[in-house]
């Protein structure tokens, strides 16, 4: 779990800098696209963290366990999105 914990806290750090650049006033659309394409990558990888970890817990609700699936396929779809923009 603590390195887990750590890499969400670099996960974190990375999504900061990331929005930072992307909003910054010189930044251009490609740019903003990069950004924009690693922060969908890093929300898929969040979405799977908390799925897989949603199983060590002592009592998951259903309503949970749905909502954790949606939210990863929906972060995959948003992925998949930008991916297919890009080509």
């Amino acid at each position: 779990m603590c390195d887990e914990a750590a890499r969400l806290a670099k996960i974190g750090r990375q999504e900061y800098d990331l929005i930072r650049i992307h909003d910054a006033p010189n930044c251009d659309d490609q740019t903003k696209f990069e950004c924009d394409l690693e922060l969908a990558r890093y929300q898929v990888i969040r979405s799977e963290m908390a799925l897989k970890n949603v199983y060590n817990e002592e009592f998951v609700t259903p309503a949970k366990l749905r909502y954790l699936r949606d939210d990863l396929e929906a972060a995959e779809e948003h992925l998949k999105k930008l991916l297919e923009t890009s080509h």
